[in-house]
């Protein structure tokens, strides 16, 4: 499959699941679909970019987390990341969040004056939903609380082959002194 030539928004995937025919979907719906399991490895899949029907699990533009990344950066990157309102970089520290009851410490890997990336072992968060973060000083960011809201959720295969989930949440309330400095940072 050449991946040059993949538009994530045309509606050009069909699925056959058992004797049920799904789609079309575009790329990202496609993908969307296989993450929540809706559909499955062992599906079938044909669009114009395939010479027959194959199984999901055969077509790395689909399940391959590296051309999947590819796919976004070719194809998305203007449309959703030029236009964003702060600059982010690349930071990898433990964070600490907590909703209600329940606490994760997990791996921050960007940070940015509107919000952080975390990742996660395990799909413990939904889009929309609000979260505390605490993050210790460290690597020359400072440390802060800050009310977030999950703003975009994306799971991936590591080099292990095992699920992570990165979500990027927005900070929601952020002592502003502390948002200038991690504006600083980021620069």
């Amino acid at each position: 499959m050449n991946l040059r030539n993949v538009s994530l928004e045309e509606k050009k995937w069909h699925v056959l699941s058992g004797d049920i025919a799904l789609g079309p979907y575009s790329h990202l719906e496609m993908i969307e679909k296989i993450q929540k399991k809706s559909i499955s490895l062992e599906d079938y899949v044909f669009s114009s970019e395939l010479d027959d029907w194959q199984q999901v699990k055969q077509v790395g533009a689909l399940t391959n987390s590296e051309k999947i990344k590819d796919l976004f950066l070719q194809d998305t990157y203007k449309k959703y990341f030029e236009n964003r309102n702060h600059h982010r970089t690349e930071l990898q520290t433990d964070v600490v969040v907590h909703v209600f009851k329940d606490v994760w410490t997990v791996k921050s890997y960007e940070i940015g004056a509107g919000g952080i990336g975390l990742v996660f072992q395990t799909e413990a968060l939904k889009l929309s939903q609000r979260v505390i973060i605490h993050k210790k000083n460290k690597l020359g960011t400072p440390g802060f609380n800050a009310l977030c809201e999950v703003v975009c959720c994306f799971s991936f295969l590591d080099d292990q082959g095992k699920t992570q989930y990165r979500y990027g949440l927005k900070f929601l309330n952020i002592n502003k002194e502390i948002q200038k400095k991690i504006k600083s940072f980021t620069k």
